[in-house]
């Protein structure tokens, strides 16, 4: 039951399967959305600070450019120097999060670390949004590690940065930021959005 007057264009199957005759992009993203739907890790993102509070919509448009992704306890997923080429959606395990710092450099055993847990984003925003002056990658100026293993959702810095232009909202919320963390109804203590610990 409509509970304010609208609108609708209904069309039927053979019409909207000719829209999609030889688009196999959009045939694939479909899909992928699909897929994504049935996997409950995805439901991760109502968890997340700034993604929770997407429309269904603009959920399902990210959905559609990420992949899920697992790693291993020591794992680096990226150290400082890196070019910020992907950001990533952690659905489980603990992860070591180091600003400014590269293994190439830095003795990790003596820099305390950020623990970051599911339901965070983490990447350069700035850095996945924009390119030097030559055209190149900027870096990622964090080095990320895991603690215990997990799972995630990585996103291209190609596809996030064309779903955020397309979403200046969820842009903005971002902007300037290494890490979006988790909402505070699923993590209510504050320590486990900015927590450090010594090594």
């Amino acid at each position: 039951m409509a509970r304010t007057p609208l609108r609708l264009i209904s069309f039927n199957r053979n019409d909207f399967l000719s829209l999609l005759n030889g688009n196999h992009t959009a045939i694939e993203r479909l899909l992928h959305i699909g897929d994504m739907r049935r996997d409950e890790r995805w439901d991760i993102v109502i968890g997340n600070s700034v993604l929770k509070n997407m429309t269904s919509w603009q959920k399902d448009q990210l959905k559609s450019v990420m992949h899920p992704v697992s790693f291993e306890s020591g794992d680096v997923l990226w150290s400082g120097k890196d070019a910020a080429i992907r950001a990533i959606l952690l659905s489980s395990g603990i992860y070591s999060f180091y600003p400014g710092c590269d293994t190439t450099t830095h003795d990790l055993t003596t820099t305390p670390p950020t623990i970051l847990t599911e339901s965070t984003l983490i990447g350069n925003m700035t850095a996945l949004l924009n390119q030097d002056e030559n055209g190149a990658n900027l870096s990622q100026e964090t080095t990320l590690v895991c603690m215990e293993s997990g799972n995630g959702w990585v996103v291209s810095k190609h596809d996030l940065s064309y779903f955020l232009e397309n979403n200046p909202g969820v842009k903005l919320s971002l902007i300037d930021c290494h890490y979006a963390p988790p909402a505070l109804e699923m993590h209510p203590f504050p320590e486990v959005h900015h927590v450090t610990m010594e090594m």
